[in-house]
């Protein structure tokens, strides 16, 4: 793998042999190669720099996650636990990331007040739809191969903001998502149906869906995984006994 990514490090650095004698310093001619690289190659090339630090990929994986934005962490935490097969955490579970911000934001506003020279001009207040779901994750269990199954998730509205669905976009083309089209008030519900084909499929399975919707982080994920198993194997007939 490291061989691979170095390789193609190298193709990608090498045509800037010819400005880095002396004109430009290496991290210059990094930056300017990285817009040139798809989101697949830039993966690459980060993968390549993580096993080149001195640093462990636990160590990279979780600076990372603290340098996101705290309105987007419960998602990141539950993308790595989906992949891991570790249950959903639910926003109460980690409330405490959330209280840390709210509380910086508390002594921000504090020192405003005690030194009106430093006062910070309040942005417009962004109002956001709220929606909370009955679960993430659905578990299909055992499906036989060749069998279409659907499940369906509810969404409920709770806040001030009717909530809207604009889209819904699954991993893989062997599952097609429907979803409530209207916008819903305060206390309304809506339905996003799940259909997985497992024609195609063999063994474990784990898809994500994601739900565009316009909640602050302007996304859902919802989840099905399950195992796609064999059909049962027809036990040939008896033959019939000659007559006598």
């Amino acid at each position: 793998m490291r061989s691979i990514l170095f390789g193609t490090l190298l193709g990608i650095l090498l045509p800037l042999t010819g400005f880095c004698q002396g004109d430009i310093t290496a991290p210059e001619a990094f930056g300017k190669t990285i817009p040139e690289l798809g989101d697949s190659e830039k993966r690459d090339v980060l993968i390549y720099l993580l096993e080149q630090g001195e640093g462990s990929l636990d160590e990279e994986l979780t600076r990372f996650f603290k340098e996101l934005p705290a309105d987007k962490q419960l998602t990141a935490l539950n993308y790595a636990r989906f992949k891991a097969d570790l249950p959903l955490l639910e926003s109460e579970e980690v409330k405490v990331v959330e209280a840390e911000v709210i509380e910086e934001t508390k002594e921000v506003e504090v020192e405003a007040e005690l030194d009106p020279d430093s006062a910070i001009e309040e942005e417009p207040e962004v109002l956001w739809a709220e929606a909370e779901w009955d679960t993430l994750l659905y578990d299909f269990g055992e499906v036989v191969r060749g069998d279409t199954v659907s499940t369906t998730f509810t969404v409920t509205s709770a806040g001030k903001v009717p909530l809207e669905l604009t889209d819904a976009k699954a991993s893989c083309g062997c599952t097609i998502p429907e979803y409530t089209k209207e916008p819903m008030g305060k206390g309304e519900q809506g339905k996003v149906t799940v259909t997985f084909d497992s024609s195609k499929k063999k063994g474990k399975f784990h898809q994500g869906i994601v739900v565009y919707n316009n909640t602050v982080n302007r996304r859902s994920i919802i989840y099905i995984k399950g195992i796609v198993i064999d059909p049962p194997r027809e036990l040939p007939a008896e033959t019939e006994k000659s007559e006598k």
